[in-house]
């Protein structure tokens, strides 16, 4: 009974969000009880009719990897458009994507991160040591520059 109502519960969550991965900030208990179901799924105990269940209506089973590929694109096309990685969380139109920059760099310092993310991000030449104060320089920099040219084109 308890489980037919957490994926009921799971359902509005996704109609409501667009995404079967939880968010613990909305739904603590919804959240926990995913993680649960993955559990049980890694460990062997989720029963067919559950996993059945669930892969009907798209439950996603590894969100951090699907996660980690969804801001990856974001990030390319962040640097498609400025020119490079340095997203801070500040960025009031990119604050979940510098959010996700400031955890990888976090993870590569303290040597948690998985190799092949180290290898994906190393491809698209992202800036593992971050200062604030050289993307400050270089932000007024670009601005100042197209200030300039823009005055240029304007003679």
């Amino acid at each position: 009974m308890r489980w037919n109502r957490m994926l009921n519960k799971l359902w509005r969550y996704y109609l409501k969000f667009g995404t079967l991965v939880v968010a613990s900030r909305y739904d603590k208990q919804l959240q926990q009880w995913t993680g649960a179901m993955r559990q049980q799924q890694k460990n062997g105990t989720l029963s067919i009719e559950r996993k059945k269940c669930l892969d009907e209506i798209g439950f996603n089973w590894e969100p951090q990897i699907s996660n980690f590929k969804e801001r990856y694109k974001q990030l390319i096309e962040f640097q498609k458009k400025y020119g490079h990685t340095d997203v801070t969380y500040r960025n009031g139109e990119f604050i979940r994507l510098g959010e996700w920059v400031r955890e990888q760099r976090a993870y590569y310092k303290q040597k948690v991160l998985a190799p092949y993310k180290i290898k994906m991000l190393n491809d698209i030449s992202f800036t593992w040591n971050f200062k604030r104060d050289e993307y400050r320089y270089k932000t007024e920099l670009e601005r100042s520059l197209a200030l300039l040219n823009n005055k240029s084109h304007e003679r």
